[in-house]
């Protein structure tokens, strides 16, 4: 009787084993890596959108504000042209219990516009924070026709992971008309 030995078994050698289990980790962390640089995109990419949400939404809100805005051309009026200082803007609206068509007949509302100490206040009411600029630019005809308005403002990302906070800055820019010199509460904003 002959023994047959078999050296060939069909295994895989121990070098083998360590060799694919190594090529597999590597894989794997490869892999990991690519999935965590994709979630921190992905979140930095939403944080980005809602900072351009909140630029868009205070300078609708600006916008809304200033169009309210009435004068008047006489110089004897209780309605003056909106006047402008750097990061203020004061100007005058009708009051909502306003009956009258002609503004002169109406109650009139003083509004302060300003930034301080990185505040955005209406009147003593504050809107929002972290606004590094804000400035408007009365059109130089007399009586102004527009208000320009700049805005740029910060967030800081509370959601970084890490000692590194991100942040996050935008600017707006917004040209806002006034819609005629006299109005009412009847108008259409």
């Amino acid at each position: 009787m002959k023994r047959h030995s078999d050296s060939t078994s069909g295994g895989f050698s121990l070098i083998e084993l360590l060799v694919a289990m190594f090529i597999l980790v590597l894989l794997v962390m490869m892999s990991s890596r690519l999935f965590t640089n994709a979630t921190r995109a992905w979140e930095i990419g939403n944080r980005k959108a809602e900072i351009n949400m909140i630029g868009r939404t205070v300078m609708d809100y600006l916008e809304r504000e200033v169009a309210k805005a009435v004068f008047s051309l006489n110089a004897d009026s209780r309605l003056p042209v909106p006047a402008v200082s750097g990061s203020k803007i004061t100007y005058y609206i009708l009051n909502d219990s306003t009956n009258g068509v002609n503004p002169d007949d109406g109650l009139v509302a003083e509004v302060k516009l300003e930034l301080s100490g990185g505040i955005l206040r209406r009147n003593n009411d504050e809107i929002i924070r972290n606004i590094d600029s804000l400035t408007f630019e009365l059109d130089s005809v007399d009586p102004p026709s527009f208000v320009d308005i700049n805005l740029s403002f910060r967030a800081s990302d509370d959601r970084a992971r890490g000692a590194a906070t991100n942040n996050f800055s935008n600017s707006f820019s917004k040209r806002v008309y006034f819609p005629n010199y006299h109005r009412s509460r009847n108008d259409d904003y």
